[in-house]
């Protein structure tokens, strides 16, 4: 069932407000979210505690606790720094109508600071947005990276720490530095183009092992023929080539070095196993 419409003014109605006022607890404290006049219909919004304390005259301490309630039932998320609320489960319980609906959505959202919480919550919307052709410019289109931790004593009413950047792997750090700025040798682009490839296979990640080799270093010459015998085998025709294995690891492993057991033979068109490989 979706979040019922009722008018915001009622908080601020003369009649309303001369009415006893209602005690603070966390389903007073949730009512009030969903029918305050800061709330948006997309699920977040601009909202501060002493807005919420003028508005209800609830004290700070009732009105923490309530929160307490809200946050440890996962109905509610706040920063208290931005100033920002958002309904956890908004994005299942209310949908724009209207392509108008949803670009109106997404210049509220732009108009929000782009902190975690904005950031996760238009990544739950983004689905939303998508059907009427709406996508979400980022970084609010953008997951954050890393998950940011959350310390013992975390409360979902503070900021989140800042999440650390990562540290690259070494192997990221040689392939970078391998790729960056750097053609490939026209001895590579040679193997590359004569290797088999079934569009999984990373270039950069082959040319990293390319430029490894050890010495003795073979001739492309030899490559080329070691990779053209090896086309031929069993292994390499069997299932439109699922077991071809990746540019990388062939030449990582110096394969056109191995060479194939009696039932994995290069063979002719005919079926007849061809000699072995020379000069290899």
């Amino acid at each position: 069932m979706g979040y019922n419409r009722i008018d915001p003014r009622l908080w601020e109605s003369g009649s309303f407000i001369r009415l006893s006022r209602v005690p603070c607890s966390g389903q007073s404290l949730w009512l009030f979210l969903l029918t305050c006049p800061q709330r948006h219909s997309s699920g977040i919004f601009r909202l501060g505690r002493g807005t919420i304390e003028d508005t209800t005259g609830w004290e700070r301490k009732p009105l923490g606790k309530a929160f307490g309630e809200l946050f440890a039932e996962r109905m509610v998320e706040a920063d208290w720094e931005a100033n920002i609320v958002r309904f956890v489960n908004a994005a299942n319980h209310y949908a724009p109508d209207n392509r108008n609906v949803a670009f109106a959505w997404v210049k509220y959202l732009i108009s929000l600071p782009a902190v975690p919480i904005v950031i996760t919550h238009s990544i739950q919307l983004k689905p939303l947005l998508e059907r009427f052709g709406i996508p979400l410019p980022e970084p609010l289109g953008k997951p954050i990276p890393e998950p940011i931790p959350k310390p013992v004593g975390y409360s979902p009413s503070l900021p989140l720490p800042p999440s650390p950047s990562p540290s690259p792997s070494p192997e990221d750090s040689l392939k970078a530095r391998a790729t960056a700025g750097v053609s490939y040798s026209d001895d590579f682009e040679t193997f590359w183009k004569a290797y088999p490839k079934n569009g999984t296979e990373s270039k950069a990640d082959a040319w990293v092992e390319w430029k490894a080799i050890k010495v003795p270093r073979p001739s492309l010459d030899v490559i080329l023929q070691a990779l053209k015998s090896q086309q031929q085998t069993r292994q390499w025709i069997e299932d439109n080539g699922k077991y071809i294995p990746h540019p990388k690891k062939w030449v990582k492993g110096r394969l056109w070095e191995s060479r194939p057991s009696p039932d994995n033979q290069p063979r002719s068109q005919s079926g007849l196993a061809l000699p072995p490989l020379t000069g290899v």
